[in-house]
């Protein structure tokens, strides 16, 4: 599994900066390979990342999350029903190629969840 993969790798989850650093060295090493030559973008990886960060460094928890357009693993808080999809947060931007956008991103979902850090 993804979250698996991350801990044998020693990727902190409770880091955000090493998040992005990480995502952001894949994301640019996948994008500047030849499309022959690219395996399938590790989305998932990320979003497991992202997700995991969230949970470990506030109230969201892990969930199933419906919706009209299907069914999403995402976060969710206990005391309101909007979710974070990490999967989709991740999803755009690295077929977009765009890198630096995590701790900002992620760091202000972060700070809604747990305003005192």
């Amino acid at each position: 599994t993804a979250l698996a993969e991350l801990d044998a790798d020693g990727l902190d989850l409770t880091d955000l900066a090493a998040i992005s650093a990480a995502h952001d060295a894949a994301s640019v090493a996948w994008h500047s390979a030849s499309a022959r030559r690219r395996d399938e973008p590790p989305i998932e990886r990320y979003a497991v990342a992202i997700g995991e960060h969230l949970a470990r460094t506030t109230d969201l928890r892990w969930a199933t999350v419906v919706d009209p357009l299907g069914t999403d693993l995402g976060l969710i808080a206990p005391d309101d029903d909007r979710a974070v999809i990490p999967g989709n947060l991740v999803g755009s931007r690295w077929l977009n190629g765009t890198i630096g956008w995590i701790p900002g991103i992620v760091g202000h979902l972060a700070r809604l969840r747990n305003p005192d850090r």
